[in-house]
């Protein structure tokens, strides 16, 4: 119980915060937690009245769950980065075009229409640049949950955390200065120049998609490997589960044969479904 302001205020609203730590409620994956707040005034006249706000449910998630989320958040961070490399390839064929034609320029100033291409270039590779950052960060969030609900071993984590190292070195200082260099070159307007600099660039695109492949390979194999550590951990459990079941049939009367026969046949048909994953998986590895 908690004061939401000093009695002696005159006001019909207040705020508080409190904290509240459920760990007593040993919830369980897929179990429902149900609460109220209650709230009483400072009539001194006719008696404290009470309010009681709305019943708010929270569900916690089961293991299937959460395994499903971090699937979700696996393949959005795999596509991502594939869509960062092909969009850098095609930003290093661009610039490889465009050195080509300033190499080839008589004249000594550069087209505003040029200009804008060289822009518009620079302004993608940010932008490539930003969409790791933004990966780098989502793997942090899949690695903590990880971590939390213990669904990878140590050394998935540690290889995790090996590609999160490597995602920070994949956009190097040498591309960054070379970006800078091109684009001072361009307030020059000097067609030789620009090609020189966009030379550089060039061959710092090659080293910055040579890391970006090794670091998207990298984590496609260690996302591999905690599916494969996923599905042991499934089998196991359902396993146990299904001998926990023929136990309890040996003794079980026919009215609770009835009352097992779904669970039996839930258990098998999770079974069936984990193999299955597991030989799609195998065959992914092949």
């Amino acid at each position: 119980r908690i004061a939401v302001y000093d009695a002696r205020e005159r006001r019909t609203e207040g705020q508080a915060e409190f904290a509240w730590d459920v760990s007593d409620a040993d919830l369980m994956p897929g179990e429902v937690l149900s609460f109220y707040a209650e709230a009483w005034d400072n009539d001194a006249v006719s008696g404290p009245k009470r309010g009681v706000s709305r019943t708010v449910t929270a569900r916690f998630p089961t293991l299937a769950e959460i395994y499903n989320q971090v699937h979700q958040e696996e393949a959005g961070e795999a596509k991502t980065l594939d869509e960062a490399f092909n969009e850098s390839v095609g930003l290093k064929e661009k610039v490889e075009a465009m050195t080509r034609e300033l190499k080839r320029e008589r004249d000594e100033s550069v087209s505003w229409q040029k200009k804008e291409e060289i822009e518009q270039v620079l302004q993608k590779q940010e932008e490539v640049a930003q969409q790791l950052e933004q990966v780098a960060q989502e793997l942090d969030q899949t690695m903590s949950k990880l971590e939390k609900n213990e669904l990878a071993n140590p050394e998935v984590l540690q290889k995790l955390a090996e590609v999160r190292r490597l995602m920070e070195d994949v956009a190097t200082d040498e591309m960054k200065a070379a970006m800078d260099r091109l684009r001072k070159a361009m307030e020059q307007l000097n067609p030789q120049e620009i090609a020189e600099a966009a030379k550089n660039l060039k061959m710092s695109q090659e080293e910055f998609l040579k890391r970006l492949d090794r670091t998207i390979e990298m984590l496609k194999d260690v996302q591999r490997e905690r599916r494969v550590d996923e599905m042991v951990k499934k089998m196991e459990a359902l396993l146990e589960k299904q001998e926990a079941l023929h136990d309890a049939t040996k003794e079980a009367t026919d009215d609770q044969m009835k009352s097992l026969s779904p669970e039996q046949e839930a258990a098998r048909k999770d079974l069936d479904e984990t193999v299955e994953k597991m030989d799609q998986l195998a065959n992914e590895m092949k």
